[in-house]
């Protein structure tokens, strides 16, 4: 079992099969472990949401499980574009985009700044 059921359903529709998959999987063990792993998640989803408004679009233009938010050997997320966020990011000539987590009791907070050439 991933978490509690309480997480479920969200880790199955907006996070993508490389954010839960077993590369991921010490990662998402650890976040279970926790008394409240949703705060872990819901980190993750603001991220997704930071992403997401560095595009300007209405929100059914692209799905947030495009947006995958994984981590470089040190521990700093770093984004990959999948489907329609990749096709946008190209059209709008982004290269990359930077991105803060941060998460403190019941607030989780991001920031996103996209880089076009």
């Amino acid at each position: 079992m991933l978490c509690p059921p309480l997480c479920g359903l969200l880790l199955y529709q907006e996070f993508s099969k490389g954010e839960l998959s077993y590369k991921a999987k010490k990662e998402r063990e650890l976040i279970c472990s926790r008394p409240l792993p949703l705060y872990s998640f819901a980190t993750r989803f603001a991220g997704k949401e930071a992403i997401f408004k560095c595009f300007s679009v209405h929100g059914d233009t692209l799905r947030l499980i495009d947006i995958e938010i994984l981590e470089t050997p040190d521990g700093s997320p770093i984004v990959c574009l999948h489907g329609k966020a990749a096709e946008l990011a190209a059209r709008k000539g982004i290269t990359n985009i930077l991105l803060s987590l941060s998460y403190d009791t019941d607030y989780a907070v991001a920031y996103a700044t996209a880089i076009a050439d």
